[in-house]
């Protein structure tokens, strides 16, 4: 996902909020999912953080946004 504390983790939440992507393929993003579950609110979407510890776990559904989540930065 790139820098946690700048501007990438609204615009990973606001391109996978988007269902022309899940048409396209299967997103999925490799983040911390405490940081992306904030900028879900902040940026006021409308869409539930699944947190998964493999690929294998998504859901791959718009309106989730599945998060490989790191859990390795103290959010």
């Amino acid at each position: 996902m790139g820098d946690p504390a700048g501007i990438v983790p609204e615009i990973t939440a606001k391109a996978l909020s988007l269902s022309e992507i899940y048409e396209l393929c299967r997103p999925l993003a490799v983040a911390e999912a405490e940081m992306i579950k904030e900028a879900v609110k902040f940026s006021k979407l409308d869409l539930k953080i699944h947190a998964i510890s493999h690929p294998k776990e998504g859901l791959f559904l718009t309106g989730n946004l599945d998060v490989l989540d790191m859990e390795n930065i103290d959010a």
